[in-house]
């Protein structure tokens, strides 16, 4: 199969109407039983603040103490902070962590029009708002799906101020890869069980470790006067100035990798052999088994143990620095 085969082929699984699973719907509104690993990590202590970004108000969580090495995590399209789930507070333990919601998604404000550059200036204003620069070693960011686009241009604009930057089941793709027209829109449900039992992924996919689904869900919702809707801009796709990240993999100025769930949807072999090609040599390329494209819903565990595994690695090779000593020279 081609790359560009491949990207078809992500865009009709996208868009069937056939492949409609309802991972949550089996549970009637009440919250799957979790693990002891997973309710001890979703206890520990997150901070909960806003930064404002060019004149939206940015949700920003952030776990860990400021002085540890600092993380950060992007979600993908119409997700939000909270969709990396356990994989922050496990972090949390040996880094300074913070995760936000794009304009437009989770809590963060709506735009009148959106652009991939801006959520990078999110993305490196929520940096510093976390303070993941105050530890002698530099940052890394990891970015899920199509938050990679903007990983992409941090890694061209700022990789000299990062350690590296981890793309987890992207797509960083030559072809824009929008999704399909009609896959957001705005829906509404009578009551909460009702939204619940129609959540489902994009695309379509199980529900991994249902227990994370649900908390994804719930953060996903909110209730208003005419029921209750999910939290993303329903237009944020058709007012997006679009960048696809292609040729800032090819300029990065920090190191690489790009970790692919082995059984995902969207990323076919193609795809991730076109990504070798244009990635600087040395960019690290991994799979994940057992997970789909929802990595951090599937295998949570695996996923901290490679993004730890990462950080450490370039932790060695790279020489200690501070980052900016102001916020004016954060601008």
């Amino acid at each position: 199969m081609t790359a560009a085969s491949g990207i078809a082929a992500a865009r009709a699984r996208l868009s069937d109407p056939a492949r409609r699973t309802r991972p949550l719907a089996a549970f009637h509104g009440e919250r799957p039983i979790a693990p002891a690993w997973y309710r001890a990590a979703m206890a520990e202590p997150v901070e909960e603040r806003w930064v404002d970004v060019e004149g939206a108000a940015i949700e920003l969580l952030c776990w860990g103490d400021v002085g540890k090495p600092g993380l950060l995590l992007v979600h993908g399209s119409s997700a939000h902070a909270r969709w990396w789930g356990p994989v922050a507070p496990m972090l949390a333990r040996n880094y300074r962590v913070a995760s936000f919601s794009w304009s437009g998604t989770g809590r963060s404000d709506r735009r009148p029009r959106y652009a991939v550059a801006q959520t990078a200036r999110e993305a490196w204003a929520a940096m510093h708002a976390a303070g993941l620069f105050a530890a002698d070693a530099r940052p890394v960011i990891a970015c899920h799906s199509f938050g990679s686009k903007a990983g992409a241009l941090l890694a061209a604009e700022h990789g000299d101020r990062l350690n590296g930057a981890i793309f987890v089941d992207s797509l960083l793709l030559a072809d824009e890869m929008r999704p399909p027209e009609g896959l957001y829109r705005e829906r509404r449900y009578d009551g909460l069980v009702d939204a619940l039992a129609r959540f489902r992924f994009a695309p379509d996919q199980g529900a991994g470790h249902p227990y994370i689904a649900d908390d994804i869900a719930r953060a996903a919702l909110r209730e208003d006067d005419a029921g209750w809707t999910w939290r993303f801009d329903p237009d944020l796709f058709q007012r997006l100035d679009f960048e696809s990240g292609w040729n800032e993999i090819a300029q990065a100025a920090c190191s690489l990798a790009f970790l692919r769930g082995e059984e995902s949807l969207v990323l076919v072999d193609a795809d991730v052999e076109a990504q070798r090609r244009q990635a600087p040599p040395g960019s690290i390329f991994l799979d994940i088994p057992g997970a789909g494209h929802h990595v951090m819903v599937d295998q949570p565990h695996a996923l901290v143990a490679a993004l730890r595994a990462l950080v450490e690695g370039w932790r060695a090779e790279q020489t200690p620095v501070h980052g900016p000593a102001s916020e004016e020279e954060a601008r």
